[in-house]
């Protein structure tokens, strides 16, 4: 039920049926999935460490 409050998913490599169920889960719901941190930087550039 967490899935419904986040502002994206970011999945981590390897192999996870939950993690997989999570993002199709995202997907259906409108929510971004990202593969890598930078993907997120990409949109959202205030969020980089330093």
């Amino acid at each position: 039920r967490w899935l419904e409050v986040c502002d994206c998913v970011l999945r981590l490599p390897g192999e996870s049926a939950g993690a997989d169920l999570e993002v199709e889960r995202a997907k259906e719901l409108g929510i971004p999935v990202y593969l890598t941190p930078e993907q997120i930087w990409a949109v959202e550039p205030e969020g980089i460490p330093e």
